[in-house]
């Protein structure tokens, strides 16, 4: 594949035929207005149903995704892979529908691609209604006319079962279609009953984040503990893996403990991240232990809100 030539292609306003690791694809980049026309106008698709975004990492979801921890839960575990999550798109965004799909595929072309243009507009290479197309020659068939390039290199990996739908909003999680990835690996995922909390030395914030959240939701089992050689209790492998979910009070203890423990980063989150609040700083250098705490308070709050997503699902 003549990684070049092809991005020239999308760059230009093309439609690409491309293998995944689940069925042949259909993709336009993104940055081209209207570009996603071009590929539902070729399948016969409804300008109303919407198409999934192959991104380059994560981070790139939060740009037009609203945040959600079940999203990113799942996004850890099975990404790259055959998982499309479909999210709300955040307001005052400049997108063609109200919710979309995201994935990173599993497979060298596309993550090649994703390397040099990304995101890219994508669904499956087939007419509507009809099967999805699992080879370049099935494609050519399908389309004799309107796709600019079919690469065939990587075919022999397509395995033919499209990838899985996992649907997270404000009601919950909903399998929209079983494929390549199985409905209990996405359950086993969502399963959350120990939770950890992590500051520098285990003497307020993660304590008082330990107390709290206890009795907003009894039914965890929640333990705190530090990173610094100095802390009350210092957090060990142990206590990594006995975690379900790990949050950390600053997005610098979430590196340290994810440098330290890397085979846990896929359950270490900072409460940056989930409340979106910023840093629950440490009140003993800033001095102000009411502000703290307050904002502790509202980020276990949205904390509570987004495992009762978590645990409403229709899976």
């Amino acid at each position: 594949m003549q990684v070049e030539k092809v991005v020239e292609i999308l760059k230009s306003g093309g439609v690409v035929a491309l293998p995944t690791e689940t069925v042949y694809g259909l993709i336009s980049f993104y940055g081209i207005e209207g570009s996603w026309k071009k590929i539902c106008e070729l399948k016969g698709r409804d300008f109303h149903k919407p198409l999934a975004l192959f991104i380059r990492h994560g981070d790139e979801m939060r740009k037009w995704a609203k945040f959600s921890l079940s999203a990113w839960i799942l996004a850890r575990n099975f990404w790259p892979g055959p998982l499309t999550l479909v999210l709300e798109i955040k307001e005052g965004i400049h997108f063609p529908w109200e919710t979309a799909g995201f994935r990173i595929p599993d497979h060298p072309v596309p993550l090649k691609l994703l390397e040099k243009i990304s995101p890219l507009w994508s669904t499956s290479a087939n007419p509507s209604g009809k099967k999805s197309a699992t080879t370049a020659r099935e494609v050519s068939d399908y389309f004799p006319q309107g796709v600019d390039i079919i690469i065939s290199q990587g075919e022999e990996l397509v395995k033919g079962i499209p990838s899985t739908v996992v649907e997270v909003g404000k009601n919950g999680v909903r399998i929209l279609r079983e494929g390549l990835l199985k409905v209990e690996e996405v359950k086993k995922v969502l399963k959350i009953y120990k939770i950890l909390f992590v500051c520098e030395e285990n003497r307020e914030r993660s304590v008082w984040a330990q107390n709290i959240f206890s009795k907003m939701l009894p039914s965890l089992k929640i333990l705190s503990a530090g990173i610094s050689p100095t802390a009350r209790y210092k957090v060990n492998e142990k206590d990594m893996e006995w975690a379900d979910l790990i949050i950390t009070m600053e997005e610098r203890q979430k590196s340290i403990l994810i440098n330290r423990f890397p085979s846990s980063h896929r359950k270490v989150f900072s409460f940056r991240e989930i409340a979106g609040l910023g840093d629950i700083e440490d009140p003993g250098v800033s001095g102000n232990w009411e502000g703290v705490r307050k904002k502790l308070e509202k980020s276990l709050k949205i904390l509570k809100e987004e495992l009762e997503i978590a645990s409403c699902n229709r899976l």
